[in-house]
Order: structure tokens, then C-alpha cells, then sequence
């Protein structure tokens, strides 16, 4: 790594979602997330898996309230997430000396972080138990406008969940049938 790749890691937003000196010994998740996501978006899985996983996220850069410069760059992703993971992964291991199951999550253009980890042979590829890939690519075979929500913001989804899908709801099935959207139901 050159000094350049490594001096603004301190900028990125990231942070543990559960208590992993609580039990250091369970399943660590580190998430990279993709677009326009934010690391918090993630407290409800930490929340449901609470005692059985042990989750760490971050903001990809220039991604949620992560340092904004630079492009999307596969490379640079990956010498992210190899400094910021691998840091995360060796405090657990530093907790507990038998930590296993070190897996890694990529959610969206975070897949590309985790595949570029690997056929760059980063340490934390080595170094991972397992990978969960999600990724937006299994739609490609719905209808374009259902392509498209995939990269509706966030303001604009909540919008429509809020004031259309209702509207629309009672349209198709009439005013007499509470919506299912609506807040009341």
C-alpha cells in the first residue's frame, strides 16, 4: 500500500452494530455496502441476529457519510475494505484468540469490493471463512421500470411508499378495502 491509499481511512463511516466484546467467539459479518447505502441501514440485521453474529459495516467511499472524493474504482475498494475489515477482524482475534468464521457480506456494487479482494489476493480474502454476495443482478429479467427503482433515492422511494402506493392500492381494489400501505393498517 502506498501512504496515499491509507491516510484518509480514518474519514470513513463505519462502525459495529452489535456488542462484539459481548461474545467475540460467534460469527463476524462485515458488511461493505453498495450505493448509496449507509452503514446504519444495517442495525435491524444486527438487531435480528443479536447473540449469533457479531456485524460490522462501513460507508464505502464516497458512498453514505464516507469521505466523498475519489470514483467508483474496484481497486481502491478493495484497498479499503483490506485496511478497514482486516482491522476490525483482527480486534476480535485479539478478544479471542479461537475467533473463526470471519465472513463477508457485499450488498450491491460491494460484491465487485469482495470479487476484486479476491482476484487481487488481497490478505483479507485469504484470510475470510465466507463470502455472501447480494446483488440487485438476479432482476435483470424483470420489466424495465421495476429495473429502474433499483436506483430511485432513498427520499424518492419513501415518497412514493407514503403518498402513491396508497393511492394506488385503493384504485386497484377499491376505497372500501383498507390499503395495505396505509399507516393505519
Amino acid at each position: 500500500r502506498k501512504k496515499k491509499d491509507v491516510e484518509d481511512f480514518d474519514k470513513f463511516a463505519g462502525s459495529w452494530l452489535s456488542d462484539y466484546k459481548e461474545d467475540p467467539s460467534i460469527p463476524t459479518v462485515a458488511i461493505i455496502n453498495g450505493w448509496q447505502a449507509e452503514h446504519n441501514e444495517n442495525a435491524w440485521l444486527a438487531e435480528l441476529m443479536r447473540g449469533n453474529i457479531n456485524i460490522y459495516a462501513y460507508d464505502s467511499r464516497g458512498q453514505g457519510n464516507s469521505i466523498k472524493e475519489g470514483r467508483l474504482d474496484a481497486v481502491q475498494n478493495a484497498i479499503d475494505a483490506d485496511y478497514i475489515i482486516s482491522k476490525q477482524f483482527n480486534m476480535i482475534e485479539s478478544l479471542n484468540k479461537n475467533a473463526s468464521n470471519k465472513i463477508l457480506e457485499g450488498h450491491c456494487i460491494g460484491t465487485m469490493t469482495i470479487a476484486t479482494l479476491f482476484a487481487g489476493k488481497f490478505k483479507l480474502a485469504r484470510e475470510t471463512d465466507g463470502v455472501i454476495l447480494l446483488s440487485p443482478v438476479s432482476t435483470f429479467s424483470l420489466p424495465n421500470y421495476l429495473k429502474l427503482s433499483y436506483f430511485v433515492p432513498k427520499w424518492m422511494a419513501n415518497f412514493a411508499i407514503k403518498y402513491i402506493a396508497p393511492r394506488s392500492e385503493e384504485r386497484r381494489v377499491g376505497k372500501e378495502c383498507r390499503s395495505r400501505w396505509s399507516p393505519d393498517h
